[in-house]
Protein backbone atom coordinates (compact mmCIF):
# COMPACT_ATOMS: atom_id res chain seq x y z
CA UNK A 1 0.00 0.00 0.00
CA UNK A 2 2.78 2.28 -1.15
CA UNK A 3 4.02 2.53 2.39
CA UNK A 4 0.83 4.54 3.76
CA UNK A 5 -1.68 3.40 6.68
CA UNK A 6 -5.00 2.89 6.70
CA UNK A 7 -7.32 2.21 9.30
CA UNK A 8 -10.28 0.33 8.83
CA UNK A 9 -12.94 0.90 11.42
CA UNK A 10 -15.97 -1.67 11.65
CA UNK A 11 -19.49 -1.74 12.96
CA UNK A 12 -20.11 -4.04 16.22
CA UNK A 13 -22.22 -6.46 16.38
CA UNK A 14 -22.62 -8.16 19.83
CA UNK A 15 -23.34 -11.26 20.40
CA UNK A 16 -24.45 -13.63 23.66
CA UNK A 17 -24.04 -16.85 24.17
CA UNK A 18 -25.72 -19.41 26.44
CA UNK A 19 -23.67 -22.11 27.88
CA UNK A 20 -25.32 -24.97 29.55
CA UNK A 21 -24.03 -27.89 31.46
CA UNK A 22 -25.53 -31.45 32.15
CA UNK A 23 -24.16 -33.20 35.25
CA UNK A 24 -25.16 -36.48 36.17
CA UNK A 25 -25.14 -38.56 39.27
CA UNK A 26 -23.76 -42.21 39.38
CA UNK A 27 -26.20 -45.11 41.13
CA UNK A 28 -27.15 -48.58 40.56
CA UNK A 29 -29.03 -49.87 37.24
CA UNK A 30 -31.50 -52.59 37.29
CA UNK A 31 -31.33 -55.23 34.85
CA UNK A 32 -35.59 -56.68 34.33
CA UNK A 33 -33.28 -59.53 32.59
CA UNK A 34 -32.10 -60.76 35.93
CA UNK A 35 -32.75 -58.38 39.03
CA UNK A 36 -28.54 -58.07 39.24
CA UNK A 37 -27.70 -54.09 40.27
CA UNK A 38 -24.93 -52.96 38.11
CA UNK A 39 -22.91 -49.80 39.54
CA UNK A 40 -22.45 -47.14 36.77
CA UNK A 41 -19.04 -45.54 36.73
CA UNK A 42 -17.81 -43.41 40.13
CA UNK A 43 -17.64 -40.15 39.48
CA UNK A 44 -13.85 -38.94 40.34
CA UNK A 45 -12.70 -36.15 43.14
CA UNK A 46 -12.77 -33.37 40.22
CA UNK A 47 -16.28 -34.51 38.66
CA UNK A 48 -18.02 -34.30 42.22
CA UNK A 49 -16.88 -30.96 43.27
CA UNK A 50 -18.08 -29.77 40.09
CA UNK A 51 -21.62 -31.12 40.98
CA UNK A 52 -21.16 -28.47 43.76
CA UNK A 53 -21.56 -25.54 40.87
CA UNK A 54 -24.03 -26.50 38.57
CA UNK A 55 -23.93 -23.45 37.06
CA UNK A 56 -20.17 -22.72 36.25
CA UNK A 57 -20.22 -26.07 34.78
CA UNK A 58 -21.53 -25.38 31.55
CA UNK A 59 -18.31 -22.32 31.18
CA UNK A 60 -16.09 -24.97 32.40
CA UNK A 61 -17.14 -27.30 30.05
CA UNK A 62 -16.67 -24.00 27.20
CA UNK A 63 -12.68 -23.59 28.88
CA UNK A 64 -11.74 -27.03 28.18
CA UNK A 65 -12.84 -27.50 25.12
CA UNK A 66 -10.63 -24.40 23.69
CA UNK A 67 -8.71 -25.43 20.78
CA UNK A 68 -11.12 -28.24 19.67
CA UNK A 69 -11.09 -28.21 16.02
CA UNK A 70 -14.55 -27.08 14.82
CA UNK A 71 -16.97 -29.45 13.45
CA UNK A 72 -20.41 -28.19 11.76
CA UNK A 73 -23.74 -29.13 13.63
CA UNK A 74 -25.55 -32.04 12.11
CA UNK A 75 -28.63 -29.86 10.97
CA UNK A 76 -28.68 -30.55 7.44
CA UNK A 77 -27.39 -33.29 5.36
CA UNK A 78 -23.94 -32.94 4.79
CA UNK A 79 -24.55 -33.34 1.17
CA UNK A 80 -26.01 -29.35 0.99
CA UNK A 81 -22.72 -28.16 1.77
CA UNK A 82 -20.36 -31.00 -0.69
CA UNK A 83 -19.23 -28.50 -2.91
CA UNK A 84 -17.90 -25.83 -0.41
CA UNK A 85 -14.22 -26.03 0.85
CA UNK A 86 -13.80 -28.12 3.94
CA UNK A 87 -14.71 -26.24 7.47
CA UNK A 88 -12.15 -24.75 9.11
CA UNK A 89 -10.86 -26.08 12.40
CA UNK A 90 -11.10 -22.29 13.46
CA UNK A 91 -13.99 -21.04 11.71
CA UNK A 92 -16.21 -19.80 14.70
CA UNK A 93 -13.29 -18.03 16.35
CA UNK A 94 -12.70 -16.43 13.02
CA UNK A 95 -16.74 -15.79 12.24
CA UNK A 96 -17.04 -14.31 15.87
CA UNK A 97 -14.23 -11.88 15.22
CA UNK A 98 -15.17 -10.66 12.33
CA UNK A 99 -18.87 -9.70 13.58
CA UNK A 100 -17.62 -8.26 16.69
CA UNK A 101 -15.55 -6.12 14.48
CA UNK A 102 -12.02 -7.11 15.32
CA UNK A 103 -11.23 -8.39 12.07
CA UNK A 104 -12.00 -5.74 9.73
CA UNK A 105 -9.46 -6.19 6.86
CA UNK A 106 -11.62 -8.68 4.26
CA UNK A 107 -8.74 -9.77 2.34
CA UNK A 108 -6.96 -11.11 4.90
CA UNK A 109 -10.10 -13.58 4.81
CA UNK A 110 -9.84 -17.23 3.17
CA UNK A 111 -12.64 -18.78 1.21
CA UNK A 112 -12.25 -21.71 2.98
CA UNK A 113 -14.55 -19.08 5.86
CA UNK A 114 -16.13 -17.02 4.26
CA UNK A 115 -18.10 -19.43 1.57
CA UNK A 116 -19.58 -21.21 4.31
CA UNK A 117 -23.00 -20.20 5.33
CA UNK A 118 -22.42 -19.67 9.04
CA UNK A 119 -20.17 -16.86 7.56
CA UNK A 120 -23.47 -14.38 7.09
CA UNK A 121 -26.16 -12.92 9.11
CA UNK A 122 -29.13 -15.25 9.77
CA UNK A 123 -28.46 -18.11 8.43
CA UNK A 124 -28.35 -20.28 11.69
CA UNK A 125 -31.38 -17.85 13.21
CA UNK A 126 -33.33 -18.05 9.98
CA UNK A 127 -31.74 -19.30 6.89
CA UNK A 128 -31.79 -23.37 8.71
CA UNK A 129 -34.86 -23.67 9.07
CA UNK A 130 -35.93 -22.67 5.49
CA UNK A 131 -33.44 -25.85 4.50
CA UNK A 132 -34.96 -28.11 6.66
CA UNK A 133 -38.85 -27.39 5.95
CA UNK A 134 -38.98 -26.11 3.03
CA UNK A 135 -41.86 -24.24 1.05
CA UNK A 136 -42.73 -27.52 -1.44
CA UNK A 137 -45.50 -24.84 -3.66
CA UNK A 138 -42.56 -22.08 -3.38
CA UNK A 139 -39.81 -21.38 -6.20
CA UNK A 140 -36.74 -18.46 -5.42
CA UNK A 141 -36.32 -16.82 -8.05
CA UNK A 142 -33.78 -14.37 -6.34
CA UNK A 143 -32.94 -12.60 -3.73
CA UNK A 144 -29.18 -11.33 -2.63
CA UNK A 145 -27.46 -9.48 0.13
CA UNK A 146 -23.49 -8.07 0.81
CA UNK A 147 -21.36 -8.16 3.75
CA UNK A 148 -19.99 -6.09 5.18
CA UNK A 149 -22.16 -3.34 3.95
CA UNK A 150 -20.09 -0.18 4.88
CA UNK A 151 -16.61 0.66 5.81
CA UNK A 152 -14.67 4.05 7.36
CA UNK A 153 -11.39 4.08 6.12
CA UNK A 154 -8.75 6.67 8.13
CA UNK A 155 -6.71 7.90 4.83
CA UNK A 156 -3.70 10.72 4.00
CA UNK A 157 -4.67 12.76 1.11
CA UNK A 158 -2.46 10.18 -0.83
CA UNK A 159 -2.28 6.35 -1.45
CA UNK A 160 -3.96 3.27 -2.39
CA UNK A 161 -6.76 2.02 -0.60
CA UNK A 162 -7.66 -2.12 -1.01
CA UNK A 163 -11.20 -3.07 0.41
CA UNK A 164 -12.92 -6.18 -0.07
CA UNK A 165 -16.78 -7.34 0.88
CA UNK A 166 -19.26 -10.47 0.30
CA UNK A 167 -21.80 -10.40 -2.50
CA UNK A 168 -23.93 -13.54 -2.15
CA UNK A 169 -27.48 -15.61 -2.54
CA UNK A 170 -30.10 -15.30 -0.28
CA UNK A 171 -30.88 -18.23 1.29
CA UNK A 172 -32.81 -21.24 -0.78
CA UNK A 173 -32.48 -19.36 -4.06
CA UNK A 174 -32.43 -21.40 -7.00
CA UNK A 175 -31.33 -19.21 -9.88
CA UNK A 176 -27.63 -18.12 -11.08
CA UNK A 177 -28.34 -14.39 -10.96
CA UNK A 178 -25.67 -12.43 -13.17
CA UNK A 179 -24.88 -8.57 -12.79
CA UNK A 180 -22.42 -5.71 -13.65
CA UNK A 181 -20.75 -3.80 -10.43
CA UNK A 182 -20.45 0.11 -10.74
CA UNK A 183 -19.90 2.89 -8.14
CA UNK A 184 -20.79 6.12 -8.07
CA UNK A 185 -20.50 9.54 -5.29
CA UNK A 186 -23.70 10.24 -4.00
CA UNK A 187 -24.48 13.19 -2.83
CA UNK A 188 -25.00 12.40 1.36
CA UNK A 189 -24.76 9.45 2.94
CA UNK A 190 -25.43 8.18 6.86
CA UNK A 191 -23.76 5.27 8.44
CA UNK A 192 -25.81 3.06 9.83
CA UNK A 193 -23.92 0.47 11.64
CA UNK A 194 -20.06 2.02 12.03
CA UNK A 195 -19.39 5.86 12.69
CA UNK A 196 -16.54 8.16 11.98
CA UNK A 197 -13.57 8.72 14.66
CA UNK A 198 -15.58 11.95 16.39
CA UNK A 199 -19.27 9.68 16.35
CA UNK A 200 -20.76 11.49 13.53
CA UNK A 201 -22.44 9.46 10.73
CA UNK A 202 -22.93 11.48 7.86
CA UNK A 203 -21.40 13.10 5.02
CA UNK A 204 -22.61 15.81 2.55
CA UNK A 205 -20.32 16.71 -0.54
CA UNK A 206 -20.67 17.51 -4.27
CA UNK A 207 -20.06 14.37 -6.23
CA UNK A 208 -18.39 16.36 -9.02
CA UNK A 209 -15.40 17.55 -6.93
CA UNK A 210 -15.02 14.45 -5.11
CA UNK A 211 -14.76 12.03 -8.22
CA UNK A 212 -11.45 14.12 -9.01
CA UNK A 213 -10.34 12.78 -6.17
CA UNK A 214 -10.65 8.87 -6.48
CA UNK A 215 -10.18 6.38 -8.77
CA UNK A 216 -11.75 3.62 -8.41
CA UNK A 217 -11.33 -0.28 -9.58
CA UNK A 218 -13.67 -3.15 -8.74
CA UNK A 219 -12.85 -6.67 -9.70
CA UNK A 220 -15.00 -8.85 -10.69
CA UNK A 221 -16.69 -6.44 -12.70
CA UNK A 222 -19.35 -8.78 -13.65
CA UNK A 223 -20.23 -11.77 -11.40
CA UNK A 224 -23.24 -14.93 -11.49
CA UNK A 225 -24.34 -15.77 -7.95
CA UNK A 226 -24.94 -19.38 -8.20
CA UNK A 227 -27.87 -20.92 -6.45
CA UNK A 228 -27.77 -22.53 -3.09
CA UNK A 229 -30.77 -24.93 -2.46
CA UNK A 230 -30.71 -27.47 -2.15
CA UNK A 231 -26.90 -27.59 -2.45
CA UNK A 232 -25.06 -24.62 -2.03
CA UNK A 233 -22.77 -24.51 -5.26
CA UNK A 234 -19.40 -23.22 -5.24
CA UNK A 235 -20.27 -19.61 -5.91
CA UNK A 236 -22.91 -19.14 -4.32
CA UNK A 237 -20.74 -16.25 -2.78
CA UNK A 238 -17.89 -14.29 -4.36
CA UNK A 239 -15.58 -11.85 -3.04
CA UNK A 240 -15.43 -8.48 -4.78
CA UNK A 241 -12.17 -6.59 -4.26
CA UNK A 242 -12.16 -2.85 -4.39
CA UNK A 243 -8.93 -0.65 -5.29
CA UNK A 244 -9.02 3.22 -4.58
CA UNK A 245 -6.58 5.37 -5.29
CA UNK A 246 -6.24 8.33 -3.55
CA UNK A 247 -5.13 11.44 -5.50
CA UNK A 248 -4.04 14.83 -3.20
CA UNK A 249 -7.66 14.91 -1.93
CA UNK A 250 -8.30 17.72 0.58
CA UNK A 251 -9.22 16.72 4.37
CA UNK A 252 -12.21 15.93 4.95
CA UNK A 253 -15.02 13.01 4.73
CA UNK A 254 -15.78 11.43 1.41
CA UNK A 255 -18.61 8.51 0.22
CA UNK A 256 -18.60 6.29 -2.75
CA UNK A 257 -21.52 3.61 -3.25
CA UNK A 258 -20.93 0.32 -4.90
CA UNK A 259 -24.17 -0.70 -6.86
CA UNK A 260 -24.89 -3.13 -9.41
CA UNK A 261 -26.82 -2.80 -12.82
CA UNK A 262 -28.01 -5.66 -15.52
CA UNK A 263 -24.70 -7.24 -16.94
CA UNK A 264 -23.59 -6.20 -20.41
CA UNK A 265 -25.47 -8.44 -23.24
CA UNK A 266 -22.57 -10.09 -24.15
CA UNK A 267 -22.55 -11.49 -20.78
CA UNK A 268 -25.94 -11.86 -19.99
CA UNK A 269 -26.59 -14.18 -23.24
CA UNK A 270 -24.08 -16.28 -22.53
CA UNK A 271 -25.60 -16.94 -19.09
CA UNK A 272 -29.05 -17.20 -20.34
CA UNK A 273 -27.69 -19.72 -23.25
CA UNK A 274 -25.98 -21.88 -20.24
CA UNK A 275 -28.55 -21.90 -17.37
CA UNK A 276 -31.70 -21.22 -19.49
CA UNK A 277 -34.91 -20.38 -17.24
CA UNK A 278 -32.96 -20.53 -14.46
CA UNK A 279 -31.18 -17.65 -15.37
CA UNK A 280 -31.66 -13.96 -13.98
CA UNK A 281 -30.42 -10.83 -13.70
CA UNK A 282 -30.03 -9.49 -9.81
CA UNK A 283 -29.46 -6.02 -10.53
CA UNK A 284 -32.54 -4.95 -10.43
CA UNK A 285 -33.16 -5.78 -6.25
CA UNK A 286 -30.46 -2.91 -5.77
CA UNK A 287 -33.57 -0.35 -6.38
CA UNK A 288 -35.83 -2.15 -3.35
CA UNK A 289 -33.14 -1.73 -1.06
CA UNK A 290 -32.37 1.82 -1.29
CA UNK A 291 -28.63 2.30 -0.61
CA UNK A 292 -25.75 0.74 -1.79
CA UNK A 293 -24.27 -2.71 -1.30
CA UNK A 294 -20.97 -1.58 0.41
CA UNK A 295 -20.40 1.96 1.36
CA UNK A 296 -17.60 3.39 2.06
CA UNK A 297 -16.64 6.42 3.81
CA UNK A 298 -13.27 7.73 3.56
CA UNK A 299 -11.61 10.22 6.03
CA UNK A 300 -8.61 12.47 4.84
CA UNK A 301 -6.75 13.51 7.47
Amino acid sequence: MGGNKFLLLGGIVLLSFLAAGCVQQGGLQFDNQTAQATATPSLTAAEQELLKYPELAGYLQAYQNIGTPAQRPDYLPSVVFSKLPPFPKDFYSIALLVRLGKFTDMNKIGEAYWKQPEFYPQFIEQGVSLYQHPDTGRWTAFGLGATPSEVVVLSPRTGEINLAFFMFSSWTVQTYQGMMLNYDFPKSAELVYSQFPDTSKNLTQDPDKVRQYFDVEITPKEILLQPNFPVFEKDWTQKISVKIRVKNAPPGRYGIGIGSQPPSQEKADEWLWTYKERYTSGASIAANVGRPWYSIFIDIT
